[in-house]
């Protein structure tokens, strides 16, 4: 669950707050690292994973 909460704060902050220096492209990668970690958790908190998930998806579908 902490590395869930982590991702979900992690990626919104990124979302909203890019760090000066990235590039979208770098920006895109982390999103993507993210999704293979979550990917990879064991079940733990449904509601909180589905939250990542959609926080990824969201990302994905504004840069169309």
């Amino acid at each position: 669950q902490i590395k869930l909460a982590d991702k979900l704060y992690n990626l919104n902050d990124l979302s909203s707050n890019p760090p000066p220096d990235w590039s979208r492209e770098r920006i895109d990668q982390y999103y993507q690292w993210a999704k293979s970690v979550v990917d990879r958790l064991p079940a733990s908190n449904d509601r909180l994973k589905e939250a990542v998930e959609e926080t990824i998806h969201t990302y994905w579908e504004d840069q169309k």
